[in-house]
């Protein structure tokens, strides 16, 4: 039977990313192909005049080949004059042109084509009698290979740096980045248990029972131990059920009541029990300190926090079922929105127990704690005190591996005995390009399912683990 009464709140024990997702490609600084063009010169002289060189080749643009410049050609010379009375003379043969020069090959671009080699010039024709010879052409320009600027780098999925903060990588406050808890806890071991149980497997979450091993017959353990294999928690509840303020207890008794009745469950179900809840909510000091020293958290009607809501699931604190839901339900959204922990404790149902609630009572109000799914985690007394221990000493270190990959070891100075449940990891996201994702992967290589939502990227592993995080495209 539980009775309210105030007792002493204990405690349980124990920013860098920039814009964008991908580096992206800087502008590239074209190749420029140089050469001064040759000067021409030309000279008169009797006979035939030398014929000038064509100018070099002019340099081709970056981005296209420039078409050849081509020099102007010096004019061949004049022919003598003629002498009186004197055999007329034959005009001097002009001069072979010369070869023009072979242009330049053009420079190659990133992507662009290796310039032709320009043409050779051809040779000048002789002049006939006197004729001026002409001159050789130019030889062409060689085509500049198209630099078509740098090739653009894969800008998607090389940067993680840009796509998380990864100096603010840290627990999140509940399990899946939740912002509020809740645990349904009945307590006594009543025959209506199972059919608890059941409500609960339908929600898909799990209940604590706290039992009292004192006063569970022997053909009743399999009913616990199967509870046990189905994801329930069975826990602590003292061995006879006593009032440990009205009841004076020698050390003696307090060690049977909480210790021996530890044992046995964990003999009997093969659990050890975790979590011990004090019968009627009543305890002294000397008894606290004890369950405290043997258990890893303890059950309590206020913990101290302002988002903590414990709420009873009977008619002896209301009026009426109807009454007592509407608490109930009021005292679970104080507690999603104050961030903080739902504790629910109730016995049987349906005429079975202490105060019982019934079955259509625990639906509705299961239903109602569901429209809290995305910002409420439900879970047993004991997995949910584990978190809370843990969250504030395991602490995430995070180390650059590459571009695109980090690793995070979740390390601190937590209690390793308590701490072996997995943790959820949270990583700000700054931008994540369309087309790329986060992979995690533990030390084994086994990848980790990464929730991205509201802001945040999220995973879970168990402290001591080191994780290794990558960005990737959505297709690796």
């Amino acid at each position: 039977m539980i009775r309210a009464s105030v007792v002493p709140a204990v405690v349980l024990g124990m920013s860098l990313g920039l814009a964008g997702c991908g580096g992206g490609g800087g502008d590239s600084i074209p190749n420029l192909a140089s050469s001064s063009g040759g000067s021409v010169n030309s000279s008169a002289g009797s006979g035939g005049a030398n014929a000038n060189t064509g100018s070099s080749a002019q340099t081709g643009n970056a981005d296209t080949g420039s078409k050849p410049g081509t020099a102007k050609p010096a004019g061949g010379g004049q022919g003598g004059a003629e002498n009186t009375g004197s055999t007329e003379n034959t005009g001097s043969t002009g001069s072979t042109g010369s070869t023009g020069n072979t242009g330049n090959t053009g420079n190659t671009g990133n992507t662009g084509n290796t310039g032709n080699t320009g043409n050779t010039g051809s040779t000048g024709n002789t002049d006939s009698a006197g004729g001026s010879g002409s001159a050789g052409g130019t030889g062409s320009t060689g085509n500049t290979g198209n630099t078509g600027g740098s090739s653009t780098p894969d800008t998607t999925c090389v940067d993680i740096s840009r796509c998380l903060n990864l100096s603010s990588v840290n627990v999140a406050r509940y399990k899946d980045n939740k912002r509020a808890a809740a645990s349904y806890t009945f307590d006594d071991g009543y025959a209506t248990s199972p059919a608890i149980a059941t409500l609960f497997e339908r929600a898909g979450l799990r209940a604590t029972f706290y039992i009292v091993p004192g006063l569970v017959a022997n053909t009743d353990w399999t009913i616990w131990q199967d509870l046990s294999r189905r994801g329930h928690e069975i826990a602590n509840h003292s061995m006879t059920h006593p009032d440990f303020v009205a009841t004076p207890m020698t050390d003696q008794m307090l060690d049977t009541e909480i210790v021996q009745s530890q044992r046995l469950i964990e003999q009997k179900v093969g659990v050890r029990p975790l979590t011990f809840a004090f019968p009627y909510h009543l305890s002294t000091p000397r008894a606290m300190a004890l369950a405290q020293q043997s258990h890893m958290a303890v059950r309590m009607m206020d913990n101290g926090e302002p988002g903590y809501r414990f709420a009873f699931f009977d008619t002896d604190h209301g009026t009426d079922l109807a009454g007592t839901l509407s608490t109930v339900n009021r005292q679970l959204d104080e507690a999603v929105q104050g961030n903080g922990w739902f504790v629910a404790g109730g016995h049987g149902i349906d005429g079975d127990g202490w105060s019982p609630v019934t079955t259509d009572f625990l639906q509705k109000h299961l239903a109602y704690a569901g429209t809290y799914a995305s910002s409420l985690w439900i879970d047993t007394f004991a997995n949910v005190s584990r978190y809370r221990l843990c969250r504030d000493t395991v602490k995430p270190d995070v180390q650059a591996l590459s571009a695109n990959k980090a690793s995070v070891k979740l390390g601190g100075a937590y209690n390793a005995a308590t701490c072996t449940a997995p943790m959820t990891v949270t990583l700000p996201v700054t931008a994540m390009k369309e087309g790329c994702k986060l992979r995690a992967r533990g030390a084994d290589g086994s990848e980790l399912p990464v929730v991205i939502q509201g802001g945040v990227a999220y995973f879970n592993a168990k402290p001591g683990e080191t994780v290794s995080v990558e960005l990737v495209a959505a297709g690796k």
